[in-house]
């Protein structure tokens, strides 16, 4: 059994899906889909049948379990700006053998550099790579 410390640090897995063909955010809260999530990967999305025709290629973005200061839930994806005005991209990283979240942001033509420790409830989300690109232009 969970003492209540470990309980509290277990958030609830929640995933949204960006359409590469419509160009849309989808949320399984918002259009009633389900995913199915086996040891920790995603192994199927249901989609309802009148969506399921139109509902093209998904990219399946994980919320990382914290949010920022707006108490917005950070995704796989955003574009968030810090406390100190640097803006950069929220992705998963595994470099280090362990799994951990981080912002980079564009450095030179092509390449990417992390900014350092960041306090999430200090900076905000301002967008996401695929509605706002242009957040990241140097």
């Amino acid at each position: 059994m969970l003492d209540e410390t470990k309980a509290e640090l277990i958030s609830e897995i929640k995933i949204r899906a960006w359409n590469i063909d419509k160009k849309k955010m989808h949320f399984p809260e918002d259009d009633d889909w389900n995913i199915t999530i086996r040891n920790g990967k995603i192994i199927a999305f249901e989609i309802p049948k009148e969506e399921n025709a139109e509902a093209g290629r998904l990219i399946p973005l994980m919320n990382i379990g914290l949010c920022d200061k707006n108490q917005k839930d950070v995704y796989d994806g955003d574009i968030y700006k810090t406390a100190d005005d640097e803006i950069g991209l929220v992705s998963f990283c595994s470099d280090s053998g362990h799994g951990c979240w981080k912002v980079s942001k564009p450095f030179g033509k092509g390449a990417w550099v992390e900014i350092g420790f960041l306090y999430w409830d200090r900076g905000e989300i301002i967008g996401n790579i695929w509605e706002n690109e242009n957040l990241l232009e140097l």
